[in-house]
């Protein structure tokens, strides 16, 4: 375990060596955040939990960023050529309201909150209730969108379950919530061009993946690339990745384009 650290330190030290020489490219960046404060869902090494003062410090540093833009995430944004940043939350984390929330509003960031609709529906603890997310849904600057009804790989799914994950968690945000839902994310970045197509089919325009990367204005709307934030990413770590020092994350999985 510690060589493999190992390794990937030395794979990024030298990606970070190349990246200070290569032009900067220009495009979309999105990232990807899970709980804040408290333990995200099936994670038993707590990779995916920021702590509350970190996350503070990471949206102060956005803020405070001359060179870059924070704004919605909406088609119209993702046309840009400029070095814009958008803000998501997976999975409806009930900490997204209590604490994420307030410290977004502080620095003006709108952001967006992928939710996964069965333990909206359930009160699942540690995620959103019905109530708590119709109040969220209130505030400025916010888009909700859905991450799947029952939070499963939709790759491996039959065409029918697919179609029902897809479709189950649409109409329930839009009957909660009173507004269209036309945002979504792939739970565990679980989509091919199959996924892809329902996707469109059941009525959204706009869904994010879990491939690292920047997104051109050329990318497919359908198959955003995220850059995923982790509970070891302090400051620093946290500029180096908005300057795509950690891109070299994709190469790890295949482009779901190509899939």
């Amino acid at each position: 375990m510690q060589s493999k650290a190992l390794i990937t330190h030395a794979i990024t030290e030298l990606y970070t060596l190349g990246a200070g020489i290569l032009p900067k490219k220009a495009g979309v960046r999105i990232l990807m955040f899970h709980a804040i404060g408290s333990r995200a869902y099936g994670d038993e090494k707590g990779i995916f939990s920021i702590s509350p003062s970190i996350f503070r410090e990471q949206m102060a540093l956005l803020r405070d960023w001359k060179d870059i833009k924070i704004t919605t995430l909406t088609p119209e944004f993702l046309i840009t050529t400029n070095n814009n940043i958008a803000i998501t939350f997976d999975d409806g984390y009930a900490d997204n309201a209590d604490v994420a929330a307030p410290i977004l509003a502080d620095f003006g960031i709108p952001f967006t909150i992928f939710v996964t609709t069965n333990f909206v529906r359930q009160s699942r603890r540690g995620f959103l209730s019905p109530s708590a997310l119709r109040d969220l849904a209130a505030v400025e600057g916010l888009t909700i969108g859905a991450h799947g009804h029952s939070h499963i790989a939709l790759a491996e799914c039959d065409d029918q379950t697919l179609m029902n994950e897809l479709t189950t968690s649409k109409k329930y945000l839009e009957d909660l919530l009173g507004m269209g839902i036309d945002h979504m994310s792939y739970p565990y970045g679980s989509v091919n061009q199959r996924v892809k197509a329902a996707t469109a089919k059941a009525g959204y325009c706009l869904a994010a993946s879990s491939h690292a990367g920047l997104n051109a204005p050329t990318r497919d709307p359908l198959l955003l690339q995220r850059t995923e934030i982790h509970s070891i990413d302090n400051v620093d770590r946290f500029r180096r990745k908005l300057l795509g020092d950690f891109d070299w994350y994709r190469w790890r999985h295949k482009d779901p384009a190509r899939l």
